[in-house]
């Protein structure tokens, strides 16, 4: 039986393992563009404190490598 957890990436070996730092990038940085985006149209009322640029550009930097990593393993 193939039992497969948090969206079929509970599997062992490298490919899994940057699979998994993907999508947890990918969620940070979704959380990191949106959450601005929405306090501007006064959606949500909260707001992430100011992140320093030197800190965002490494997030959108890692980010980029797992994705060109990604494309090219598949």
């Amino acid at each position: 039986m193939n039992k497969k957890g948090l969206f079929g990436l509970m599997g062992y070996g490298t490919s899994s393992n940057i699979r998994t730092i993907g999508i947890v990038f990918a969620f940070v940085l979704l959380i990191v563009g949106l959450v601005p985006l929405l306090n501007r149209f006064n959606v949500i009322n909260f707001q992430i404190p100011d992140i320093p640029s030197m800190i965002l550009n490494v997030i959108i930097v890692i980010g980029g490598l797992l994705l060109l990593i990604e494309s090219f393993r598949r």
